[in-house]
């Protein structure tokens, strides 16, 4: 498959603003080697689905910050440190957008406190590990910088769910490698 990143590239990609052709799962894999020090102190399983096919033309930094962001925010929030929970990363075409998915079933979030999730310095972890930035600046990412959307849908009990939508600048065609 055409050009993919190694580990080694989504580090030196935290720091460059350089648009690139990615294929999106692919990355997301390597995204989540760089959380194994993070990951592998919980025991959590991480279930990433979805179209290895889709090629994107997308700023790395973004897109790691994006996925490192929602999976921190699982880790802090959702579970307590003895849990075992599911993510899933999903990733698929819908018309003209890029849909990437993602969920945790931890102990999902209050509608009073949904309301609140992405604006800056809102957390419920205060003093034990919450900046209150990382959804934020998710969410600056998603509509700002990639000018895209996203939602979360979430109940007591029931984890929670983020679905970000991209437009179709991002989306590239195949190369004749892949």
């Amino acid at each position: 498959f055409g050009r993919t990143l190694s580990f080694k590239q989504v580090s030196v990609d935290q720091s460059s603003e350089t648009i690139q052709n990615i294929v999106i799962m692919n990355y997301i894999d390597e995204v989540l080697l760089s959380l194994g020090p993070k990951l592998s102190k919980s025991q959590h399983s991480i279930i990433i689905d979805g179209d290895r096919t889709i090629s994107i033309s997308i700023l790395p930094d973004a897109l790691s910050q994006i996925i490192t962001n929602l999976i921190l925010n699982s880790l802090t929030h959702a579970y307590d440190e003895t849990d075992s929970g599911h993510i899933r990363i999903s990733v698929s075409l819908d018309g003209i957008y890029l849909k990437l998915i993602y969920s945790d079933d931890g102990r999902g979030i209050d509608d009073s406190i949904r309301s609140k999730i992405f604006d800056p310095f809102f957390t419920t972890k205060r003093g034990s590990g919450g900046s209150g930035l990382g959804l934020h600046i998710l969410y600056n990412l998603v509509t700002q910088t990639l000018g895209g959307g996203v939602v979360c849908e979430s109940a007591p009990g029931e984890g929670a769910t983020f679905t970000i939508t991209l437009p179709s600048r991002y989306l590239s065609a195949p190369t004749p490698d892949e």
